[in-house]
This record gives structure tokens, sequence and C-alpha cells, in this order.
């Protein structure tokens, strides 16, 4: 506790296009158990406002001059839909193609740390179309790994890897519920993994 209070808050940012209140919540609670001797403050982006946020030079993101970023979405997020199809590939491409922009964009104007998933796709999508939506998603993991070839600080999380054995990563119960991209099991599992 006397630790704790003797140094500055350990800022960290949750960024995504979806509802990332409830994991947030996961984070903090796990986060507070495993680093006792720092204080830990979460920005987490206003739902649909992850452009707004780092374009905006003036914006609570930028004021919070994060030290370690997350950015955690999923294809599905990218597209505001609760699943995604390989029928979608332009679409799917040119939404990669602008979240890259924006990661590169915040990646320029902030110091810290940037962890960024390796994008994933809800396996309950259809399931005539699940091999050439997998194709499609390490496609776009391709994609976005070209834009940051030279950065350094970029650290990548495959969170297919990560949750391997607990099923799929999101429930289109709780998306439509409240936009959550993550089920309880999942979210849990980030938590631990990001801690």
């Amino acid at each position: 506790r006397a630790a704790r209070d003797s140094q500055d808050e350990f800022r960290v940012a949750l960024l995504g296009s979806s509802n990332l209140d409830s994991v947030a919540s996961h984070f903090q609670s796990r986060v507070n158990d495993d680093i006792g001797d720092r204080k830990t403050i979460i920005y987490v982006v206003p739902f649909g406002q992850l452009a707004n946020q780092i374009l905006n030079q003036d914006s609570e993101l930028s004021q919070f001059d994060a030290e370690l970023t997350f950015f955690v979405d999923r294809l599905e997020d990218l597209l505001g839909t609760a699943y995604a199809s390989y029928h979608q590939e332009e679409k799917i491409l040119k939404a990669v193609e602008n979240y890259a922009s924006l990661i590169k964009k915040f990646v320029s104007s902030n110091k810290g740390e940037v962890v960024v998933h390796w994008l994933t796709s809800n396996t309950a999508s259809c399931l005539s179309d699940q091999r050439e939506l997998t194709v499609l998603t390490r496609r776009c993991n391709y994609l976005l790994e070209e834009y940051f070839l030279t950065e350094e600080r970029i650290i990548w999380l495959d969170v297919t890897t990560e949750v391997k054995g607990y099923g799929d990563v999101s429930d289109p119960r709780t998306w439509y519920l409240g936009r959550f991209p993550f089920r309880l099991e999942i979210m849990e599992r980030l938590a631990e993994r990001w801690s």
C-alpha cells in the first residue's frame, strides 16, 4: 500500500469498437490482484467513439496519455455486426485498412506500449462458409501486420490461441443485448492474460 501511494498511477487504455465496460471491470479486478504495489487506472473508449477519440487531439484518450494500450477488436466489431461472412470480403478488407490507419495514428501520437489483438471471427458465423472466413481472417491479420513491420512498440496477441479450448469467443445474445464482444469465460481469460 505504501509503495502504491508513493508511485504514479499506471495508465492503461482499452480500445475497440464495441462495449468494453464489462471486460474492463474484469481486467481492473485482475490487475488489482496481480499488481498490488501500483494503482492502475483504466480508460475505456466510449462505445462507438474509437475513431473520434483517436483523431481528436483534445479527446479524453489523448489527455489520458496511456502507458499501455490494448486494441481488442474482432472482425465483427469492425463491421458492427454479430456475424461476419466471407461474402463481405471487400467491406471487411476496407474496415481492416481503416482500423490499421487508426492504430497507426494512435501509435504516432502516444509514447506507450501498444498491444494489438489478432483479429478473430465468430465461429458461429454461417458454418457453410466458416473455412473461407477463416482464410479471410488470416489474410486480414497479414494485412494488419504489414502496416506495422517497422513499428517496434506493437505487441501482437493471438486471441484464438489464447482462448483455445474455451469455445466460441463471443455470444450473439450478449452482442445484441449490449454490444459485448466476448463471452464471460473469454473476458476472464483475456483479463488474466493482459494482466
